[in-house]
């Protein structure tokens, strides 16, 4: 931890890039790293570690692993992708994965993808969407693919003749075709991303408040909208701001 530190600092003064683990930037939120300063924030620019926009990532997986199991398995780290369009239909109305024949398909970080997590409710976004599971079991891997150029790493929808079809505008899943690397990946836990949007929403309703307060308070539930998420070096963590997350009810 000590060695972290020193990297950490020499970052700061010297604008140097560090590998800095999700560990160090969570157990520090909040907390002054010099006595007298201002309190730590993980989404302040140029601290050494990449700070990205939920929504302007790629897309997002969720797998379902039992408390008990390993969650490293369960990351995806496939590089190459080579979706067509009628595989995305065939598994979008493959539910049960008959005969495995099934790709994996992702989701692109909205509002849509969060309620299809368990995450969000039509309270918070007035969509109608029926969720995965009953409710977002902490423990469950989220499997993220950072900002990318579409020219990297195509979206893959449904055959143009199936667009209107009721299952695949219920899903709005997409396939992936092109190559990547190791390191476009982020992978953090589900429970994370909920106590972040928690977060988030909460910040909202409490910066109305914040408004009557003299001095405002200096650290609050807005300020917790992010999480860290670790990637394919767990020595390397990217924090992912969940602050500007459009399509969410007042």
């Amino acid at each position: 931890m000590l060695k972290q530190y020193i990297s950490y600092f020499l970052s700061i003064f010297i604008s140097t890039s560090v590998a800095v683990t999700c560990d160090f930037i969570e157990r520090r939120f909040g907390e002054p790293l010099i006595p007298g300063q201002p309190r730590f924030d993980p989404l302040a620019p140029g601290q050494g570690w990449q700070v990205v926009k939920l929504e302007n990532c790629w897309g997002m997986r969720v797998h379902a692993v039992t408390k008990e199991q390993d969650p490293r398995p369960a990351r995806v780290t496939t590089t190459s992708w080579t979706a067509t369009p009628q595989q995305v239909l065939s598994t979008i109305q493959n539910y049960h994965n008959a005969l495995g024949t099934n790709i994996m398909l992702w989701l692109k970080p909205t509002t849509y993808a969060l309620q299809y997590c368990g995450i969000l409710n039509s309270l918070n976004t007035g969509l109608h969407v029926t969720p995965q599971w009953s409710k977002p079991y902490p423990w469950f891997v989220v499997s993220i693919i950072l900002p990318l150029p579409t020219s990297t790493l195509r979206y893959v929808d449904v055959p143009s003749e199936n667009s209107a079809d009721e299952d695949c505008k219920r899903v709005w899943a997409f396939g992936a075709n092109g190559q990547i690397s190791a390191s476009d990946y982020a992978y953090t836990s589900l429970g994370s991303l909920y106590f972040a949007m928690e977060n988030k929403m909460e910040g909202e309703i409490e910066k109305e408040h914040d408004k009557y307060m003299d001095p405002p308070p200096q650290l609050g539930r807005k300020d917790g909208a992010w999480f860290a998420a670790e990637t394919s070096n767990p020595n390397t963590c990217v924090v992912i701001d969940l602050t500007t997350f459009p399509g969410l009810l007042p």
